[in-house]
């Protein structure tokens, strides 16, 4: 990690699964509001950290779908859980959460340099692709499209609700739809076609400072201007709150999960320092 730095200052949070969205609308602070003139990587810090899962890790096992074949047997299809959360038994650390920073003032930002997102439909799952990277949750500059396309030749229908409310039925592959995205906000995306499995997130903003923390889980928010802040942590949760069956089958068409893991929290960022800030996460 490259650390040209003038300060160091370490913090560390810990938070449970809570009742909200931690998505909340807001004006930039006082201190981003005061500054000045466009972007200026001169007067900006860089926030890191590292989030961890503090107590016992939740277990969540695959979903089991049973198919019939021809002759009359039944074979199962196992799917991963959405939501099960990605911890390290030995460094506690959370591969998957989002850390995000509220109060920015978009015209004192660094310029957009998320790829662009490419929603893709599978039977096993939705993934979000940012360039060549596959995963369960994107960042979409707001007002721009996403792309959404069927990958298989297989009957999928996709459903937005929270800051986009849509459905599209994706009858035949490789035929992608384009929309934009104009509410700041976290995005839900599930199946419309009882593929109760399939789940992933986008979150739209005005701003680039958004971070994905992988196997170590680390993140990384650099040339953040100077100025007071809230920095977010989310992370989704596996466990399952309740489920919808279909009236005449009895069979799962949808299941909806329990609150995310979240927290925030203010901090500052000073010209050309490094302000460490370290999550932990618990049930």
């Amino acid at each position: 990690m490259r650390r040209a730095c003038l300060m160091l200052l370490p913090i560390t949070f810990a938070c449970a699964a809570c009742d909200g969205p931690v998505w909340t609308e807001t004006e930039p602070s006082e201190a981003a509001t005061a500054l000045s003139g466009d972007f200026d990587p001169g007067r900006c810090g860089t926030i890191t950290g590292r989030v961890r899962w503090n107590g016992p890790i939740p277990v969540h096992p695959p979903i089991m779908i049973g198919v019939s074949s021809d002759d009359g047997s039944v074979h199962y299809r196992h799917y991963e859980n959405p939501n099960a959360l990605r911890v390290d038994p030995g460094t506690r650390a959370v591969a998957g959460a989002v850390v995000f920073l509220e109060q920015v003032n978009p015209a004192q930002s660094r310029p957009w340099d998320h790829a662009a997102v490419r929603i893709e439909i599978h039977d096993a799952d939705i993934r979000v692709m940012h360039g060549d990277q596959a995963r369960h949750v994107g960042f979409v500059h707001r007002g721009d499209a996403i792309e959404m396309v069927s990958c298989e030749p297989a009957f999928h229908a996709l459903r937005a609700r929270g800051a986009a409310f849509f459905s599209f039925a994706f009858p035949d592959p490789d035929k992608p739809i384009r929309r934009a995205l104009t509410k700041p906000g976290i995005v839900d995306l599930t199946s419309a076609a009882a593929k109760y499995w399939h789940q992933a997130y986008l979150f739209v903003g005005d701003h680039p400072y958004f971070a994905l923390t992988e196997s170590d889980g680390l993140f990384t928010l650099p040339q953040v201007p100077v100025g007071e802040y809230r920095l977010a942590c989310w992370l989704p949760n596996g466990d399952v709150a309740s489920i919808d069956r279909d009236p005449n089958m009895g069979l799962d068409i949808q299941r909806h999960y329990a609150p995310p893991f979240e927290r925030r929290q203010a901090v500052s960022v000073t010209a050309k320092a490094e302000t460490l800030v370290n999550f932990e996460l618990e049930r």
